[in-house]
């Protein structure tokens, strides 16, 4: 069935993906959809290979956001763009160069998110040209996606909303009944012949202790774009280490520990997002190492007696560090340090989280012995978000965060800022499974260092804008959902509009500066439907998203300043469950509109080319030891580049392609 529903809808889904309005492809979908439910219906049948099913509510489970590690062993990603290929909110750059992945939630780069890996922040900016952070999906329990502002629980610098990374725990590897276990996985893919093994001892001696100790080492060469083309200096050797540890003392305390190494070094371009012709002199390669360290240490004390206190206490570090080795070496660095102390509070009807946070970001660029150079912004915030039952209908969520944050520049100028950033959300169930919702919400971020390669440059004095205080972001949405038996459905509006964007000169090496860029505006819709027949799961969501930034709408051009054009976006799901082998089937397609709407000064082409994706994966469990998944992805070998990747580079248009047809086969086996 999905191989001829595919064939079927190729040529049409084809060119409506390209340059024809949505309802062709749309229409064209629905047939898909439409298939398993054809036959006579009947009662469903939940599938019982429990790490292909989406944890949580049917609702969750429709949303494409939802990224747990079911959907990472089936799909087997092993970059960012990959990862978040199907969500729909979520949109990468950079090709397949792992250091040059740029993600944007709703065109707005991870820079203005408050992105973090078990709760250590890790959206600094090393360099405009740079991606700011890189993990292997394989560690990955869930992702959590909040697009746009919303609870005062998204902490500082949250703009554009919240990435949250969580890792595995010792009882995500561990089998039932069992106190100690190792594994080895082995993962290649034909396109680029990567190799990818890694391994994991686990254990928990006893109910107090537990311990995950896991590493990785890629080794990739480049990767075959659609048109056949080889993809320069993508490259890599990727490695990852990974360690928790879990101490509970006595009942009701928790200590744990979370630390990851990660090592990608290689021969690079040295403006790695640009897609440069190899004979143009900018294309000249140079060796770069990129190393990121993630650490975070927590106190938990959770009474069962008391729904008063349920305590989590924590700090984190994130460093980042970018090495270009060259005849005058570079390092650009970004290392944050945060504290958190919250408590969860059931009192009655309200339930009531609340606490104090603390954040120091440091920036700084080095050049050999010549520069040594550092900005270093505070943040001190304190938060309380309520929830509240009016009634069995009506649901009311309430909060506050207060942020207060301060730099001093280069020149010695201090910018201070602080907000009071409040949110509410109404929900409304006028009947069983249908509720609708409205939510208003603000979130604030103050000025922050400069990258650490603009660092080096030094700062224009002169041209600063020394009033500015911070960026604020005012955000509303409307939505609809609706489950009745294995259906459900989800529509969502958004508008987003920040005031005061930041903006930093100095480029091509000059001084930077900073400057007002006036508002940016981030507006559209979402839209979610869902079907579960039997051993049958469908899935499609669409978005559609329009950002301007100064009144203008923003182009690849603008990849700089933290943006990116996402457009419209179809994605695709059918799956099949067979029982009783433990076997898992899976359609994905993604359809990437034309995007034409751009600004004037973007005379390179009249609009951004479209286009369309499709997967294929198979998971087989035929034992609780061993794993296999296999799956063919970009499967009609299409040839493309990301919207948000730099259009144009020196010497022309950028050749910096996406992936073409690749084979991927993983083992994973325990012992």
């Amino acid at each position: 069935m999905l191989d001829i529903s595919a064939v079927l809808c190729h040529g049409r889904a084809s060119q409506a993906a390209r340059d024809q309005p949505l309802p062709t492809a749309v229409l064209c979908w629905l047939g898909v959809l439409a298939v398993p439910g054809i036959a006579q219906a009947q009662e469903p049948v939940m599938a019982n290979l429990e790490p292909i099913v989406v944890e949580g509510t049917p609702l969750e489970s429709a949303s494409p956001d939802a990224i747990d590690e079911g959907k990472i062993r089936l799909q087997q990603p092993t970059t960012l763009n990959e990862l978040f290929f199907r969500s729909s909110d979520v949109s990468v750059s950079g090709g397949n160069r792992t250091t040059a992945q740029k993600v944007y939630v709703r065109g707005l780069e991870d820079a203005r998110l408050n992105v973090t890996i078990d709760g250590a922040k890790t959206s600094g900016t090393l360099s405009p040209h740079n991606g700011n952070n890189g993990i292997d999906p394989f560690i990955l329990k869930r992702v959590t996606v909040d697009a746009g502002p919303g609870s005062a629980l998204s902490g500082p610098s949250a703009l554009g909303g919240s990435i949250a990374y969580e890792t595995k725990a010792v009882e995500d590897f561990l089998l039932p009944d069992e106190r100690f276990g190792a594994a080895v996985r082995l993962s290649g893919q034909t396109n680029g012949e990567r190799l990818s093994p890694g391994a994991a001892v686990y254990g928990k001696p006893d109910d107090r202790i537990g311990f995950v100790f896991y590493g990785s080492k890629d080794n990739a060469d480049n990767y075959r774009a659609g048109n056949g083309e080889d993809v320069t200096y993508t490259d890599n050797e990727p490695l990852n280490l990974f360690a928790k540890l879990q101490y509970q003392p006595a009942e009701a305390h928790a200590i744990n520990l979370s630390s990851i190494y990660r090592e990608d070094n290689g021969l690079r371009a040295a403006q790695v997002n640009f897609g440069v012709d190899p004979s143009h002199p900018r294309a000249t390669a140079e060796d770069q190492e990129h190393i990121q360290r993630t650490s975070t240490v927590s106190y938990e004390y959770a009474p069962a007696s008391s729904p008063y206190v349920n305590l989590v206490a924590s700090i984190q570090e994130n460093e980042t560090e970018l090495r270009r080795l060259r005849a005058s070496d570079q390092t650009a660095s970004w290392r944050s340090r945060g504290a958190n102390i919250q408590n969860r509070s059931t009192i009655g009807q309200f339930y009531v989280v609340y606490g104090v946070d603390y954040l120091s970001e440091r920036s700084r660029g080095e050049v050999a012995a010549t520069v040594d150079e550092s900005e270093t912004a505070r943040n001190i915030g304190a938060f309380l978000q309520l929830d509240y039952s009016l009634s069995e209908q009506w649901q009311l969520s309430a909060g506050l965060r207060y942020d207060n944050s301060a730099l001093t520049d280069l020149a010695g100028n201090d910018y201070d800022g602080a907000n009071v950033s409040p949110n509410v959300g109404l929900t409304f169930a006028p009947i069983g499974g249908l509720t609708f919702s409205a939510s208003w919400a603000e979130a604030f971020r103050g000025v922050q260092p400069a990258p650490g390669l603009n660092l080096m440059a030094g700062i224009d004095a002169g041209a600063t804008d020394t009033s500015l205080e911070g960026e604020v972001s005012r955000a509303f949405e409307l939505g609809v959902d609706y489950v009745w038996r294995e259906f459900v459905a989800g529509v969502t509006a958004f508008q987003t509009d920040i005031e005061d964007v930041v903006l930093f000169g100095g480029r091509g090496g000059a001084p930077f500066s900073r400057s007002n860029g006036g508002k940016a505006e981030i507006s559209g819709i979402t839209a979610n439907l869902g079907y579960y027949w039997h051993n049958w799961v469908t899935q499609a969501s669409y978005t559609q998203t329009e950002t301007t930034l100064g009144g203008r709408p923003v182009s690849p051009d603008d990849w700089y300043d933290g943006f990116a054009p996402q457009g419209d976006k179809l994605a695709v799901a059918v799956g099949y469950q067979f029982r009783p082998a433990d076997l898992y089937l899976e359609w994905n397609s993604v359809f990437v509109f034309a995007e034409r709407d751009l600004p004037e000064s973007f005379t390179s082409a009249d609009k951004l080319s479209g286009y369309h994706v499709h997967d294929v994966s198979l998971f087989w469990r035929p034992q609780a030891r061993q794993e296999f998944s296999v799956a063919v992805t970009n499967l009609l070998d299409e040839a493309y580049v990301a919207h948000g990747t730099p259009y144009n580079v020196p010497g022309g248009t950028t050749n910096l392609y996406e992936m073409g047809r690749s084979a991927r086969l993983t083992a994973l086996l325990r012992f």
